[in-house]
């Protein structure tokens, strides 16, 4: 099969002078890319950190973590801002950046970008505040931020120097297409020769739903910071290896509370772990990842195919709706009378599209193998009104929105 494969790349700036050009780049660059890459099972992912990093004590070890996470890109942009410097420290969290992302790694720098703002550019800028766009002439942190630039350059790294103009109606720069241009050739240039941009072969329809699924799950955790959420995966988990807990778990939030999100978190991070348990098998499934993840024959076709597979059961699998609905069960029991146990994560079940007609639910077993383990996230509504009235409700996880 032909794996889906991930692009992340870092991007380092200052952030009130670089607004202008880190949506440009978003709109039409990543945008392109991303549409682009797709096309040779590439997920094309750019982290940005204006949004998740909410305190000072997260701000520097988050970056850290997602410049490792993304290596060995990273893309930078300078204007007339040093940046933030956190209190005690000497340096800025954007030259931090720069140090522990591109200088002290020579070994992939071809992987690095530097664009300079033009300084007649960075001047034409009419600021609401003194330094929102450029720091003093004179200041410590001008000082310090020439050192910075100069120091890239003697590095031995050749900056893009680009030249917008700033629109005094719009309060924002301008004619970026040159500068947009230039970045999408070197991440192109550079995804191409680090991961290759081979067409991908003709895939079955159980591995074409795997890299939708992989798609989905990066897309919702590229850039999600889990903060105090780490207590729910840490309940997660628990959920999934104890023994005399409720046999189901359900996260109920409203839409933007980080259902997906923590599920696909999950998914990346706990189930290999799980998978390494002796005798556990593990598999998710994230509705609206693709159109067929949203049909519940589809859906339990994917999950019976991969059962199967996986502890070497041969069976046919029926096409009708309610035989697979029994034949779930029994592939269920099948495998967790081999002493195995099965942990299955299925996120947002109320997008499910149900025949008029059929029970919302027919496809969850009211009564589980003793060795299985289900983990729901679901909004508020009619679905979750049909899990609380079971026979065996779920245990809940109520998650408030993100802020």
């Amino acid at each position: 099969m032909f794996m889906w494969r991930t692009a992340k790349v870092f991007i380092s700036s200052t952030f009130l002078d670089m607004q202008a050009e880190r949506d440009y780049l978003v709109r039409f660059v990543f945008s392109r890319l991303r549409e682009e890459l797709l096309a040779f099972n590439i997920h094309f992912v750019d982290v940005d950190l204006r949004w998740g990093v909410t305190s000072e004590q997260d701000a520097l070890e988050t970056c850290l973590q997602y410049i490792d996470e993304c290596y060995p890109f990273f893309l930078c942009m300078l204007g007339g801002r040093y940046g933030w410097i956190p209190n005690g420290q000497e340096d800025s969290i954007t030259a931090q950046e720069i140090t522990y992302g591109a200088l002290n790694r020579p070994q992939s720098r071809q992987h690095h970008f530097f664009y300079f703002r033009d300084d007649a550019s960075t001047e034409s800028m009419i600021e609401s505040h003194p330094s929102a766009y450029r720091e003093a002439v004179g200041s410590a942190n001008a000082k310090k931020l020439a050192t910075l630039k100069q120091t890239i350059m003697d590095s031995g790294y050749a900056p893009y120097f680009y030249t917008p103009r700033w629109d005094d109606q719009q309060k924002r720069l301008v004619y970026l297409e040159a500068f947009g241009e230039r970045v999408y050739q070197d991440l192109r240039t550079s995804i191409e020769a680090e991961i290759g941009l081979s067409l991908p072969s003709i895939l079955d329809e159980y591995s074409s739903e795997d890299l939708a699924m992989d798609a989905f799950v990066e897309t919702r955790t590229s850039n999600y910071v889990i903060g105090e959420r780490q207590l729910v995966l840490d309940q997660m988990f628990a959920h999934a290896t104890a023994d005399d807990l409720n046999q189901t778990l359900c996260l109920v939030g409203e839409s933007g509370s980080g259902k997906s999100a923590l599920l696909g978190k999950f998914h990346r991070s706990y189930m290999p772990r799980l998978d390494a348990m002796k005798n556990t098998l593990t598999i998710s499934h994230f509705v609206g990842a693709s159109a067929a993840s949203t049909s519940p024959t589809e859906m339990l076709r994917r999950l019976i195919y991969k059962m199967m597979t996986t502890m070497n059961v041969s069976r046919s699998i029926p096409l009708a709706y309610e035989e697979l609905c029994e034949t779930f069960v029994e592939i269920l029991g099948e495998i967790t009378e081999q002493q195995v146990r099965v942990i299955l994560v299925i996120d947002a079940i109320n997008q499910l599209d149900i025949t008029a007609g059929t029970p919302l639910l027919r496809w969850l077993p009211q009564a589980l193998p003793d060795n299985v383990r289900i983990i729901l996230s679901c909004l508020p509504g009619v679905t979750l009104n049909a899990l609380q009235k079971r026979e065996s409700p779920p245990t809940e996880i109520a998650l408030k929105p993100l802020s």
